[in-house]
């Protein structure tokens, strides 16, 4: 009786695994049919636009020279940009060390056109805003502050030719143009004589050895016009910065640092808001500084990384350049209608976007975080000739005239709430690096926030 039991259990189990077994051979898992499946993909916000090198790179006057008499082309409905647009079309053929008789000196007169430039431009940009083969530039040409399409008439017929000029150097490099002839060049004049005002040279605390490199400005001598800007503004996403800057934006966490400041983070970098501020502060302290590799140039990598999030907004050129040991920072400067902003209510941060970089990546990126929308009100702000601010700058005992390297018309930012005003005024770069506004209609001067 038991083992008729046995046997049955026995046959029980046999049975039971031979259909588990069966079931596993068997079965056929179904799968979800990719097409009928909604998923939700997060697309961020676009912040920007792209740019290329050429297009942050403007010079901070641009003259016409005919003997004696010198006129300012104010930067005003997009002249520079269109300026530096065809100077990058023009082919640049044979070249030859210029003397420096040629340079734009104190007492030196010329006819022609010059670009004056606040940051000089380096040895790799130059294939960059020129049409010319990188292989024939010497290595010397570098730190060019000064571009001049000077009218030549000393051979058979006339021409035109490029110098490319470094006073910090001491160098000039003549370029023959073939492509444009002195009537083009005197129609560039007659499009913009709307636009110019009358300049006298000065020298300011100039130390060169050679009077053709003295390090000469421009100044206007007669009152002028400007519009004053109020623009209401756009905040840009955040959502979208954080997708561009962190690796891996599912593993990023938000921590509040006070009412207006939050804090976010993924362990390798960080990225603080300042809301009150609308200011970003992007940093990555991994990064070990290295010595700086020349084979990118610091314009090129910030240029990049502000490209790779479409990150350019309103009207940026670059602004300063600082090299240190381990690494180097670059500032681009917020313009308006060409004209650059100096001052403001708030921090510098807020008119500018400076990246640093150590060990060839960017490891830290200040910007602000809104745009310029659309212009709500314009007015017309007279300006006083320089003869007014020289009288001003007599009147304050304290100012240190030795101290100033130059004198320029900038706008000074005012913040309200989501407005800002841009409203045009005198200022004076000291030694120091700092610019500061005239108050030409009281007896003392602010310090514009640099």
């Amino acid at each position: 009786m038991i083992e008729n039991i046995k046997t049955v259990v026995l046959w029980f189990l046999v049975l039971t695994s031979m259909t588990l077994t069966w079931f596993i051979l068997s079965y056929q898992p179904e799968y979800d049919n990719l097409e009928d499946i909604d998923i939700d993909y997060v697309q961020s916000e676009e912040i920007g636009e792209s740019r290329s090198i050429n297009e942050v790179i403007s010079p901070k006057e641009i003259l016409i020279h005919n003997q004696e008499d010198i006129s300012w082309i104010q930067p005003i409905e997009g002249h520079y940009p269109a300026f530096m647009e065809f100077l990058s079309e023009l082919e640049l053929e044979y070249f030859e060390s210029g003397s420096s008789e040629d340079a734009p000196s104190l007492d030196q007169t010329l006819n022609g056109l010059e670009l004056v430039f606040s940051e000089a431009i380096k040895h790799e940009w130059i294939s960059d805003l020129f049409n010319v083969d990188e292989n024939i530039l010497p290595e010397e040409l570098d730190q060019i502050d000064r571009v001049i399409l000077l009218e030549d008439s000393s051979g058979e017929g006339s021409s035109v030719i490029l110098q490319l000029i470094s006073t910090e150097l001491e160098v000039i490099y003549n370029f023959d143009i073939a492509s444009l002839t002195i009537d083009q060049l005197e129609q560039m004049y007659e499009e913009s004589e709307e636009y110019q005002i009358p300049v006298e040279k000065r020298i300011l605390n100039d130390d060169s050895m050679d009077d053709a490199f003295q390090q000469v400005i421009y100044v206007p001598t007669q009152p002028f016009t400007l519009k004053e800007y109020t623009y209401e503004t756009a905040d840009l996403p955040i959502a979208s910065f954080i997708q561009a800057l962190f690796t891996d934006p599912e593993y990023v966490d938000r921590s509040p640092l006070g009412s207006q400041t939050d804090s976010y983070t993924d362990g390798n970098r960080m990225m603080e808001i300042q809301d009150s501020e609308n200011l970003i502060n992007y940093v990555r302290p991994g990064v070990v500084g290295s010595p700086i590799s020349e084979e990118e140039s610091l314009l090129e990598t910030a240029v990049d990384f502000i490209n790779g999030h479409d990150g350019w907004t309103d009207e940026y050129y670059i602004g300063e350049l600082e090299q240190f040991m381990d690494s180097n920072e670059i500032s681009f400067r917020l313009h308006v209608d060409g004209i650059p902003v100096f001052g403001s209510n708030r921090s510098a941060e807020y008119y500018t976007m400076r990246l640093a970089r150590s060990g060839g990546q960017i490891s830290e990126y200040d910007r602000p975080i809104f745009k310029l929308d659309s212009a709500t009100f314009e007015d017309t702000v007279e300006m006083p000739s320089i003869h007014e601010v020289d009288h001003q700058l007599e009147e304050e005992e304290w100012y240190n005239l030795e101290t100033v390297e130059d004198i320029r018309v900038g706008y000074y930012m005012t913040r309200h709430r989501s407005f800002v005003t841009f409203r045009p005024a005198w200022y004076v770069e000291t030694q120091n690096g700092r610019w500061t506004r005239l108050d030409m209609n009281s007896e003392e001067m602010e310090n514009g926030l640099e």
